[in-house]
């Protein structure tokens, strides 16, 4: 999200471009329940049953929920975020597909975008771009 808020920030995007593409690449980001089941971390019924207890508490993320109700640990759940991550499309590559950014355009952004977070101090992950 920061790069893309960099890009607007330096008018090379327009907010409404950065939301429609922030849409996209959410909606294409893999379910912890899908991912649990792919990882055989948890049974159909039980990705069924936190379903059905977060359709009760609809603020409740799948994972929290998974872990309070004991089938699944906080070791379970961070390598489930670590593998959406890793398979959530960079902002990046979604500004490119979309028609908002040329390759070119954004590797010489990305390329700013380090600079930039060099200068300020401010480590970042190749997953932002």
């Amino acid at each position: 999200m920061q790069f893309g808020l960099f890009l607007i920030h330096r008018r090379v995007i327009s907010r409404s471009d950065f939301v429609h593409a922030l849409e996209v690449q959410m909606a294409s980001r893999p379910q912890i329940g899908r991912l649990a089941l792919e990882k055989e971390l948890l049974s159909v019924s039980q990705v069924f049953q936190v379903l059905n207890a977060q359709s009760d508490m609809p603020d409740e993320m799948f994972g929290e929920l998974a872990i309070e109700c004991g089938m699944m640990t906080e070791a379970d759940l961070k390598e489930l975020l670590d593998l959406q991550s890793d398979q959530t499309k960079p902002m990046s590559q979604v500004l490119v597909d979309l028609g908002y950014l040329t390759p070119e355009q954004a590797g010489e952004e990305k390329a700013e975008y380090r600079k930039a977070m060099e200068n300020l101090g401010i480590g970042e992950t190749t997953s932002v771009l």
